[in-house]
């Protein structure tokens, strides 16, 4: 598919509906570890090709076999549904759950990104719990309405459209305290998943341009980064790696009129994601294919 990646790029998802062009089977290829790739755009890798994405370069430098699980538009909470979803179907051993600081705000409503209905979390005495699920897309016809409601009733047309939202209540949204909460209770299963399951989880903070220039963005990611750490969690701050670069060079690693990573973007973090992640590739078992056989190893001794 050519141009869903972002203009002029080649898109190839699997028949699981990853961006792969090889389908993931239950347990990683013989001597290999797998890691999955969850989030957004910037994990699915939007502008590039497949090859080129950080998650699918990882891979490469590492000698990983990874799965790509991010999806354009996704809110920290789609992020999370899905590998929960998806993660018991493939046996994998390291989990990358990437994310810019917008993900956080699409947790808010039931609308999504792109004005479809989504689930939402809301956490109770039991934790999270997904609500708006199976979707409900009775005002997805013009859910603008809702978000645009304040403009809308000084508009004497606003009575008619009225009648046809009426049978249903606005989508459910979020308060400021409750999205920082859900953040966190996030992050909190999804550390406790893996120490149950043996992966190693990795939080990936991903910046966008207007982070690197943004001061008040950067407080907010010093705070999660804060909060992370206070949890025992294990992450890597883009956000500083990027201000390691000179500012006059760091356009190019954006693509030109967007905010998602160029291919030397998507190559900058590959390889900072293995340079910090080094101590667990030391994890990994020596291939079988590799290995000596003691019967060898016991004949050389004798003779």
């Amino acid at each position: 598919m050519i141009g869903a990646s972002g203009a002029g790029q080649i898109l190839q998802n699997n028949q699981q509906g990853y961006r792969s062009q090889e389908d993931i089977t239950p347990e990683p290829p013989q001597g290999k570890w797998r890691a999955l790739c969850s989030g957004d755009s910037f994990a699915f890798g939007f502008g590039v090709d497949n090859h080129q994405t950080w998650c699918h370069r990882f891979g490469e430098l590492a000698g990983l076999q990874t799965a790509n699980l991010g999806l354009n538009g996704y809110g920290l909470d789609q992020s999370f549904l899905r590998y929960r979803r998806d993660s018991k179907k493939y046996s994998h051993q390291i989990h990358l759950f990437s994310f810019i600081l917008d993900d956080i705000e699409r947790m808010r409503s039931e609308i999504s990104f792109f004005g479809s209905s989504k689930p939402i979390l809301v956490r109770d005495s039991q934790g999270l719990q997904v609500k708006n699920f199976p979707v409900n897309d009775d005002w997805k016809e013009v859910p603008w309405i809702h978000t645009r409601s304040a403009e809308l009733a000084q508009l004497k047309t606003i009575e008619v459209l009225k009648k046809f939202t009426k049978k249903s209540p606005p989508p459910l949204s979020l308060t400021d305290a409750q999205i920082r909460e859900n953040t966190l209770a996030i992050f909190e299963e999804l550390s406790t998943d893996a120490k149950k399951s043996g992966v190693h989880l990795v939080v990936l903070q991903l910046p966008t341009l207007k982070d690197l220039a943004d001061l008040e963005r950067q407080k907010q990611w010093s705070q999660l980064s804060a909060d992370l750490d206070r949890r025992g969690i294990r992450r890597i701050d883009m956000l500083d790696e990027f201000l390691k670069i000179p500012t006059r060079d760091l356009a190019a690693y954006f693509i030109p009129g967007d905010y998602h990573y160029s291919v030397l973007g998507n190559d900058y973090v590959a390889k900072v994601i293995a340079a910090k992640t080094e101590d667990l590739l030391h994890l990994r078992p020596v291939a079988l294919t590799k290995a000596v056989p003691q019967s060898v190893t016991a004949k050389r001794k004798r003779s």
